[in-house]
């Protein structure tokens, strides 16, 4: 019987607890839900959905979200957006820093978007390199893991890789994709590019 009674004490208290929790619970969301400003939906079809999600500077003219979270989280938006060249060098220091896998992968994925669209704005041809290099970088660390085949930044990485090699490669008029033997200026640092004897030999064939 003490037992007994000492059970009930204990859940009757329980129960008191937790009903003046639930009050103020309550008066808060209320509370809030006054303060605040009415909540909409609005319907958008799959294609709208899908173009925004995959929205980059390949299909828009204009980087992705995810280089501009990168450039607002190192509060280097406004500096991109009238001296590009600087931020995208002070976005390339970080790189060498001591940063988690994944913070690597945003700027490397940033760098390269942002660069190919520095190219396409600037004419400057070097920086078609710099983000071949970067998407290079991001698909194939030297250490650590790939990115996941379920991030959508790693098609794009690809598409980036492939069109900044053709436009750094292309002559300035345009017409002719030149391989051969080269050293490539970069924004930091040189590439020298060597095409093997087998490869000049299919180039001949065609």
């Amino acid at each position: 019987m003490k037992r007994s009674a000492a059970f009930l004490r204990i859940a009757r208290e329980f129960r008191q607890q937790w009903l003046i929790r639930a009050i103020a619970l309550v008066s808060l969301l209320l509370l809030a839900n006054a303060c605040a400003t009415p909540i909409g939906v609005v319907r958008l079809d799959t294609q709208d959905v899908y173009r925004g999600l995959t929205a980059s500077v390949l299909s828009t003219g204009r980087p992705s979200d995810w280089s501009v979270q990168v450039l607002q989280r190192r509060n280097l938006f406004a500096q991109f957006d009238q001296h590009p060249e600087a931020a995208l060098a002070e976005l390339h220091k970080t790189i060498q820093q001591s940063v988690s896998e994944d913070q690597l992968q945003d700027r490397l994925f940033a760098l390269s978007e942002l660069s190919f669209f520095h190219s396409e704005n600037s004419g400057r041809q070097e920086y078609y390199g710099a983000s071949a290099v970067y998407a290079y970088a991001f698909l194939f660390p030297e250490s650590g893991t790939p990115p996941d085949p379920l991030d959508p930044r790693r098609r794009l990485a690809a598409e980036l890789y492939n069109l900044a090699v053709t436009k750094g490669l292309t002559r300035p008029d345009q017409e002719e994709l030149v391989i051969e033997n080269k050293t490539a200026s970069l924004p930091f640092g040189e590439l020298k590019l060597e095409v093997t004897q087998e490869e000049q030999t299919k180039r001949f064939q065609k």
